[in-house]
């Protein structure tokens, strides 16, 4: 599975992580991917959309986001075409379809998500 975020200043590096997650590895990948994208854009107001994926929205997580000051917008419960992430995946689907072994798929894919960059995104937000 592939855990991804964007932002008006780019996408975030992407996260491949098991399929079953908990709390604590959400959080982790939080730490590893969303704080120090967040670092490098200081100056700009900043605010992390959730869906309500249980981990995404456990107390544990929340206590997470205010410990680290991270500003969270909450999203209505199975509303993913409301989901500018969701119109990401689709759009990156699309754009690259699995023809290859899986470590070819795995570059493949990541130079799609890279091409797709800043043209895409201002139209989601």
């Amino acid at each position: 599975m592939v855990w991804g975020a964007f932002s008006s200043a780019g996408f975030l590096d992407l996260a491949f992580v098991t399929c079953w997650m908990n709390t604590s590895d959400y959080q982790e990948v939080l730490q590893d991917h969303l704080l120090p994208f967040r670092r490098r854009f200081s100056r700009r107001q900043f605010i992390f959309q959730l869906d309500n994926a249980a981990i995404h929205v456990s107390s544990s997580t929340i206590d997470w986001f205010r410990a680290k000051n991270v500003d969270v917008l909450l999203w209505p419960a199975c509303s993913p075409e409301l989901n500018p992430m969701e119109n990401v995946w689709g759009e990156l689907w699309n754009s690259w379809r699995p023809k290859y072994g899986y470590s070819r798929q795995v570059k493949s894919f990541l130079h799609e998500f890279k091409k797709k960059g800043t043209q895409y995104l201002p139209n989601l937000i």
